[in-house]
């Protein structure tokens, strides 16, 4: 219960500062997409890495480099 506890405290707080910054819709579908993630297995997300990479790289200028680094951390 402890864990469960401190997971939703985080949760929340992460949200909040994502709202600040984003506006709520916006956090809220990034705690969603990161909640989705979490359940996904390494080959999976290498599987969509391709098509986050061209979103990524079109939507916010994220360079090819700077994506492998994220990809790598979820899965460390």
């Amino acid at each position: 219960m402890l864990i469960m506890a401190e997971l939703t405290t985080l949760i929340k707080e992460v949200r909040e500062g994502l709202a600040k910054k984003h506006g709520q819709e916006s956090a809220d579908n990034d705690i969603r997409e990161c909640i989705k993630l979490s359940f996904m297995t390494c080959e999976e997300i290498e599987a969509e890495k391709e098509e986050i990479k061209r979103e990524l790289m079109k939507d916010m200028g994220i360079s090819e480099e700077k994506l492998n680094r994220m990809v790598e951390a979820i899965c460390d």
